[in-house]
This record gives C-alpha cells, structure tokens and sequence, in this order.
C-alpha cells in the first residue's frame, strides 16, 4: 500500500496510508498505462490493417463482379462493373465511401509507423525505413487508383483523397522534424 509522508505541526513527518487516493494526488505514467498505450496502438494497427485489406480488395472485385464479356446491344463492356451499370447511385456510394475508408486506413498506418502521437517521441533514425514507407503508400496507392479507374472523375476524386493523405502525413513529418530539430538545439 502507497504510503504520504505529511509534516506534522511539531515538525515531525507522518506516514498517511493511500487507499487508491495517491492517483489523484500524484500523476504517474505507470509501465501499465505504457503498455495500455502500447495494447491500443497494437489494436488500431491491426483494425486499419484489416480494413485497408478489405477495401483495397473490395475495389478490385466490387460487389456484383464485373461483366464477362462485351455486350453492345445493353452497352456492357467486359470487365466493368455490374453494380455501376445496374445500381449507378448505390455504386457512387459505394466507391466514395470505400476509396475515403482506403486511405484514411493507409493515413492511420502512416501516423501509427511514425509514432507521432507517442508521449515518447522516438525519432527514427532509419532514413531508409521512413522512404521505404513512404514509397509503400505511393504505389500502394497508386495501384488502387489504377484498379478502381471508372472515369475520370471518379479517378479524380481517387487522386485528390491520395494528394490529401500525402500531404497530410508529409505535414506531420515535416513538423515533427522541426520540433526535432528544435529540441536539440535547445
């Protein structure tokens, strides 16, 4: 049981027994809360991994298939999608929610691997590990945009989302460098 050493008024210390209370009183960054963090951080990794699979495999085979053959007479042209000839409103849904859900899961990855929000900034001093990310997210995403080209609208909207994500975690980095570079200065 944690124990408060108190003066007294005729200047001795008095021990206090602390039953749960020394947690207000004291902040402490305890190895379990370290490893809550660590248990979370492992949780998010996984759960953004698992939904960067799906989605990438979700628009390379969109729900419905893909017409097996050319059919000009419906105006089906083979290895297009079903759902965007059939269901065009719920196919735009779709493919929007799935490219945001993509690369918000590619961004979370990307902030997870750099470890910027960690109360313990650990600075990488792999340079070659940050560039081997980073070219991962850009043919990653590149071949999503490829795969899933419908128009080029739609490939327009893919490659904004793509430019915000790069920018983002470019951001990031960039600013976490500079406060880097500040600290050890100081």
């Amino acid at each position: 049981m944690p124990v408060l050493f108190v003066p007294s008024s005729d200047g001795r210390l008095a021990a206090v027994a602390m039953d749960g209370l020394h947690q207000n009183l004291v902040p402490t960054y305890s190895i379990s809360e370290k490893k809550n963090q660590q248990d979370f951080r492992a949780w998010l990794l996984l759960l953004t991994s698992l939904v960067a699979t799906v989605t990438f495999t979700a628009g390379l085979a969109p729900p419905g298939g893909f017409w097996d053959a050319d059919d000009r007479a419906n105006r089906h042209i083979a290895d297009t999608s079903i759902m965007r000839d059939k269901f065009p409103r719920m196919y735009l849904v779709f493919y929007y929610s799935n490219t945001t859900a993509f690369f918000t899961s590619l961004m979370i990855i990307g902030m997870l691997a750099k470890n910027v929000y960690n109360k313990e900034t650990v600075v990488l001093k792999n340079r070659f590990f940050v560039a081997l990310v980073g070219l991962c997210f850009m043919t990653l995403g590149t071949s999503y945009i490829t795969g899933t080209w419908v128009s080029p609208r739609g490939g327009v909207y893919n490659i904004v989302m793509f430019v915000v994500v790069i920018c983002y975690m470019t951001m990031h980095w960039v600013l976490d460098f500079i406060v880097w570079m500040q600290r050890r200065a100081t």
